[in-house]
């Protein structure tokens, strides 16, 4: 019988899990709450550019056109380059548009089998065996003349028809809803968790946006943690040798890896001292051409973990030209509270008066995924006993069977992993080490590095105390040479 694989959200990480699943032959269906692909695409602004070089940023199989020369493509070029993506390789007619899935729920195994299990779904196979079961797909679906309106809009005229007092223009409701439930072999989420569940901050009772009246400036707020981004303007000036060890499979060598070998662990550690002097070599030239010594704004941590991670970011054109003629105020600060006239920072007495204060706080990826389940039992599962999220391979969580997560991870380029993970799983010789090891794996890489990239970050055996002070002696001198190399070379 043919296996039907359903994926959730059709953004790039849904895109690619498509194309995948129609190559090996299953029957895939994608549910997509909007009306067209392109994911985060497709709610953003229209300045929005590409962070990742043109270069980066792509399909395997699938150039950009030959009119799109910029190295970072607009947001309008991304959208019609996704759009040419799925119209090539058929994928649209496998689209669902306007339905969003309210919740998924594993049927078919009792809760006292699973636990039983040493393999994951039973047999290590992304199928699991005869007796595996299915995931049950509750869709909500509009349909009608305005199809372009997303499905959360169906709801609300749908609650509108229950409540007629609350929507006088109930008449000119057009949507036919219909609650669909799917049942399919294997499921891969491609949510996102960058959208949807915002990380807002809780403030204290009168301190919170609520006291907020008039106010007169933008201010970018910067919490002072040690993994805040570290933003690099013109990151990828530096030319060919900045790609060579940053971008080229050889940056592959510098950091070591889960289940790595004996030879690539020794070539880690021998090249430790060359990733450290390129990391020291870029932070010096960035202070060199930036003035963050003088706002307060260099990172705790250095540019090779800073990329390792996927934390790097591209500032504004002439952000901190903009900084000097004081049209933005820079503040590092653990934390803050709204005022009458705008935010506090720390313990100032004097509050930096604002008209709209933008919360860059992120989003709840984690509560995302979460809710999505309708069984405690799995949300549990899903969250463990650290509150966070832990996946084998950044991909799928040992204990939840037949399901996978994609577009839940950063790295350097994205659209690449997310069309490498289908493959490693969808493969039909592919076999999964037991459930103990994946946990064991995934705790490891979400302690270091996050489950950010692929590569863990190089991390320093510990030393006596006299040791590290005549090390950051040392190192200080070394960073002062590199600095002083970089004014010489660039100017």
């Amino acid at each position: 019988m043919e296996k039907t694989v359903c994926i959730v959200g059709a953004g790039v990480s849904g895109l690619a899990a498509c194309k995948c699943v129609k190559k090996k032959g299953f029957r895939s269906v994608v549910f997509e709450a909007g009306a067209v692909i392109g994911g985060l695409w497709t709610r953003t602004f229209a300045s929005t550019k590409l962070q990742t070089p043109r270069d980066g940023y792509r399909f395997s199989d699938f150039p950009w056109p030959e009119e799109v020369t910029e190295t970072f493509p607009s947001h309008a070029q991304v959208v019609d380059y996704l759009r040419a993506y799925a119209e090539q390789f058929d994928l649209l007619r496998h689209i669902k548009f306007n339905s969003k899935v309210l919740g998924i729920d594993y049927a078919g195994v009792s809760a006292e089998e699973m636990p039983s299990w040493e393999l994951w779904a039973g047999t290590g196979e992304a199928f699991g065996g005869g007796s595996a079961g299915k995931w049950r797909i509750s869709v909500l679906h509009a349909s009608g003349e305005d199809s372009t309106t997303e499905v959360t809009t169906a709801i609300s005229h749908l609650i509108s028809i229950f409540y007629p007092q609350s929507s006088p223009s109930r008449q000119t409701f057009i949507f036919e809803i219909e609650f669909i439930e799917f049942s399919v072999d294997f499921l891969i989420l491609c949510i996102g968790r960058f959208s949807d569940v915002p990380n807002i901050p809780e403030f204290p009772p009168k301190e919170g946006p609520e006291v907020i009246l008039a106010n007169r400036r933008q201010v970018p707020m910067h919490d002072g943690r040690q993994d805040s981004p570290m933003a690099f303007g013109g990151l990828f000036c530096l030319g060919h040798p900045h790609r060579l060890v940053l971008h080229d499979r050889f940056s592959e060598l510098l950091v070591h890896k889960p289940d790595e070998g004996l030879m690539l662990s020794l070539l880690a550690s021998l090249l430790t001292p060359l990733s450290w002097v390129f990391s020291k070599f870029v932070e010096s030239y960035c202070m060199w051409k930036f003035p963050m010594r003088k706002h307060g704004m260099v990172p705790d941590h250095d540019f090779f973990q800073e990329m390792t991670t996927c934390s790097a970011a591209l500032l504004s054109e002439k952000f901190y030209d903009r900084v000097e003629e004081g049209s933005i105020f820079l503040r590092k600060s653990q934390r803050f509270r709204f005022h009458e006239e705008g935010v506090i920072v720390d313990d100032e007495d004097k509050p930096i008066e604002s008209d709209l204060v933008i919360l860059a706080t992120e989003f709840r990826g984690d509560q995302k995924l979460k809710n999505i389940f309708t069984s405690d039992d799995f949300r549990d599962k899903l969250m463990g006993p650290s509150s966070t999220i832990a996946l084998y391979r950044v991909t799928i969580h040992p204990r939840i069977p037949q399901l996978a997560i994609l577009g839940d991870s950063e790295s350097l380029s994205n659209i690449y992993m997310s069309e490498i993970r289908p493959k490693w799983l969808l493969d039909g010789g592919f076999r999964l080490p037991s459930i103990r090891s994946m946990e064991e794996d995934a705790i490891r890489e979400e302690g270091d590095g996050g489950g950010a990239s692929v590569a863990a970050v190089n991390r320093p055996s510990p030393l006596s105390n006299s040791v590290l002070r005549e090390l950051h002696r040392i190192l200080s001198k070394v960073e002062d040479v590199l600095e002083k190399m970089a004014a010489f070379i660039f100017d």
